[in-house]
């Protein structure tokens, strides 16, 4: 695995390209090392292809002493922030600060069992159509925080990366682009890729904590901001749950390719679960080039996957179903009065909810899709 000194991103080569690599180092033209490369291999090469695509990636600074101009440099999102600014939140020394927040919130929770989420804590208010607008504001927020947390971590290990904003289906989502962290040795990737979720449980735990403390009489109380709080809890909860979904690429899911060394666990997982159907049914199943160890990791991580499929259902079951079924309710029985205004907010409502679940529907048919294309 190489990168070019911008760390931006990285390739992994194939004994050819390696020889390839040391190969240009020389004085060589590129059809001399095209001849090395096919009587050692045996097989033809596209050396002008390979040295085109290095140069497009940034991984070439000169080709006859004269210098290249790459204008593809990806832009890094707060480049001005520096590890010396950052490294701080994420030193030792805090880890065990965060370690001791999140102990004290656990024992909240084990001690007031009310704190605990339920599908109930989304209608934080009686207007349902100002609670789904809020939630959507509040929603984005949260996710934008989770990505800026893996970026601050990446920068806190010398790595700079971008948040980038996309849709999917209907909703906008913000990704972070930290693919110079392969540059690292594992254990600095860990904390860059577990840093979103770490930041979303010290949210929890912090709420958990003003809750408590306001129960004491040091804090003040107002019921406002506690069901905004435990609205907050339900979301953060239900994005925890989410990076447990091991059938599709979470921040976990990384992790469990960082401490593996696996190549394509994803892909590689999803073909072992689709064998076993195939030979459930008599069917030939693919054949998987993969050693024993690759095996067993594979084999390991394609039960995760079930049981993620598992999770989802019964969050789906236990949260989703139920807040969907109530927005309907509601939509259907302001659609009902004899009222030009509740007729307008049930519509939406209505239109909200259907859109809600279009996307869940849509998004199993994508990721399953996807798999099989993988």
């Amino acid at each position: 695995m190489v990168w070019p000194e911008s760390k931006t991103n990285f390739i992994e080569l194939t004994p050819e390209s390696f020889e390839a690599l040391n190969l240009l180092k020389k004085d060589l033209t590129i059809s001399e090392i095209e001849k090395i490369l096919e009587n050692k291999f045996g097989e033809p090469v596209n050396l002008k292809e390979f040295v085109l695509e290095l140069i497009d990636l940034g991984f070439v600074k000169y080709v006859n002493h004269i210098k290249i101009k790459n204008n593809k440099k990806r832009k890094t999102t707060l480049s001005s922030i520096k590890k010396s600014h950052v490294s701080w939140i994420y030193s030792k020394p805090m880890l065990y600060f965060y370690i001791f927040l999140v102990s004290v919130a656990l024992l909240i929770l084990f001690f007031n069992p009310s704190y605990f989420p339920s599908y109930t804590d989304f209608f934080f208010t009686e207007n349902y159509l100002f609670t789904l607008i809020i939630s959507i504001i509040t929603a984005l927020t949260l996710i934008l925080i989770h990505e800026f947390a893996h970026l601050i971590a990446g920068k806190a290990v010398g790595v700079d990366g971008n948040i980038s904003i996309g849709m999917r289906l209907f909703y906008p989502v913000a990704e972070t682009n930290l693919t110079g962290l392969w540059s690292l040795p594992k254990k600095q990737r860990l904390i860059p890729l577990l840093a979103g979720m770490l930041n979303d449980i010290l949210i929890i735990s912090i709420i958990l904590i003003a809750f408590r403390l306001s129960d004491f009489g040091l804090l003040p109380k107002n019921t406002a901001l506690f069901n905004f709080g435990k609205f907050i809890i339900l979301i953060l909860s239900y994005g925890i749950i989410w990076q447990f979904l091991f059938f599709i690429r979470t921040d976990i899911y990384f992790v469990v390719v960082t401490l593996s060394g696996a190549k394509n666990l994803y892909g590689d997982a999803w073909q072992f679960i689709s064998n076993q159907i195939s030979i459930f049914f008599g069917k030939t199943p693919v054949s998987l080039q993969l050693s024993n160890k690759e095996l067993r990791i594979v084999k390991g991580y394609s039960i995760f996957m079930l049981s993620g499929t598992i999770i989802s259902m019964l969050s789906f079951i236990y949260f989703g179903i139920p807040i969907l079924y109530e927005i309907l309710m509601q939509s259907i029985n302001l659609i009902k009065l004899n009222d030009t205004a509740s007729f307008i907010e049930g519509s939406i409502l209505f239109i909200i909810a259907s859109i809600q679940i279009i996307g869940v529907l849509y998004f199993i048919i994508q990721s399953t899709r996807k798999a099989k294309k993988d």
